[in-house]
């Protein structure tokens, strides 16, 4: 299968063709990220092709997503040029490429939390926002699932990367457990407070473990 094919089959009404690209297409950026990936990016984000559906962009996005899952922490190289091409399709008028957009940055923040620090109050922001005043709840969904992602990707060292905008999150979330109207957010939100409980007793586990080998040291 040829590159150009890649666009027709990725918005193929037959599952198994555009299941197979977006496999195919994954596989041949993780060979050649450097090249490959920005163009998927440019794809992505600039969508002059009136012939090319939204389905097909969406697909792209799931593209984005798998690439960030499987390079893993070497998706950090790439995270500048990632997070701005996903937070301008949050913009976006139509709510399953805004919900893509959200998707493909929690997978990414899962992998390089560490890589986003300067711009994790910007995502805070953005998500509070789209949590406080969004009506679709497919992206209210994809935002407290950014949520969950980011706690997750800074396991026991929360404290320390996040610690800004900690308290904001933590508001933010036990809020939407709380109100919203969504019960998949409502468990999201759950998900969330869970994740930030181990992440704050696995972080004192270290700080003690730290401690006791300091004593003995000394």
């Amino acid at each position: 299968m040829s590159s150009s094919a890649f666009p027709a089959n990725l918005g193929d009404s037959d599952s198994y063709v555009f299941l197979a690209a977006v496999g195919a297409l994954a596989e041949l950026t993780l060979v050649r990220p450097d090249t490959l990936l920005p163009l998927l990016v440019d794809l992505f984000t600039d969508w002059s092709h009136q012939e090319r559906t939204l389905a097909v962009r969406a697909n792209v996005g799931e593209v984005l997503a798998r690439v960030c899952r499987q390079l893993g922490p070497l998706a950090s190289f790439h995270a500048d040029k990632l997070i701005n091409a996903f937070l301008s399709l949050v913009k976006e008028e139509d709510e399953l490429l805004r919900a893509s957009a959200l998707s493909s940055l929690a997978d990414l923040c899962m992998v390089s939390t560490r890589k986003i620090v300067s711009t994790l109050q910007e995502l805070v922001y953005c998500v509070n926002q789209l949590l406080t005043f969004e009506k679709s709840a497919l992206v209210r969904r994809a935002a407290v699932n950014l949520v969950r992602s980011i706690l997750a990707g800074s396991k026991e060292d929360m404290l320390t990367i996040i610690q800004d905008s900690l308290l904001d999150i933590y508001r933010l979330v036990k809020r939407l457990r709380s109100e919203d109207s969504d019960d998949i957010v409502r468990l999201h939100a759950e998900l969330c407070l869970e994740e930030m409980r181990a992440n704050m007793k696995d972080a004192f586990d270290v700080e003690k473990r730290s401690l006791i080998r300091e004593i003995r040291i000394k």
